[in-house]
C-alpha cells in the first residue's frame, strides 16, 4: 500500500487514490464537493432504510483517502468530520503544505 507522508509525494497519491476511488463507486473523488457527499449519504441512508442495496459512495472513498495516510498526517486532518471529502482534501493539502502551479501567486518586486 503506498502512504502518503510528504508534500512532494502528493501528486503522485493523488493520481493513484483517484484511481482506486474510481474502480470502487466510478466516481472522481477528487471533484466532489462537501453538498455533494452529504447528499449521496442522504440517498444512501434513504435506500439502506428501504432494504435495497446500494453503494456507498462516500463511505469507500473516505476510507480509501484514509488507508493510504500516515499516522502523522492522520493525526493533522482527524477534526475534519467523516463524509466531507472536499474538506478532507483540503486540509491534507494545507497539512503537507502542497504547492503546485496554480497556487504560486507572481513574485511582485517593489522597487
Amino acid at each position: 500500500m503506498y502512504i502518503l507522508k510528504t508534500g512532494a509525494e502528493y501528486r503522485l497519491w493523488k493520481e493513484r487514490v483517484a484511481n482506486i476511488c474510481w474502480a470502487a463507486t466510478r466516481i472522481h473523488v477528487f471533484e466532489l464537493t462537501d453538498v455533494e457527499c452529504a447528499a449521496l449519504i442522504k440517498i444512501y441512508d434513504e435506500r439502506k432504510e428501504g432494504d435495497r442495496i446500494t453503494v456507498d459512495v462516500v463511505g469507500k472513498c473516505w476510507m480509501v483517502l484514509l488507508s493510504h495516510l500516515s499516522d502523522d498526517l492522520f493525526l493533522k486532518v482527524s477534526h475534519v468530520p467523516p463524509g466531507k471529502i472536499a474538506s478532507l482534501i483540503a486540509e491534507i493539502r494545507a497539512s503537507l503544505a502542497v504547492s503546485t502551479v496554480e497556487d504560486v501567486q507572481p513574485l511582485r518586486v517593489d522597487l
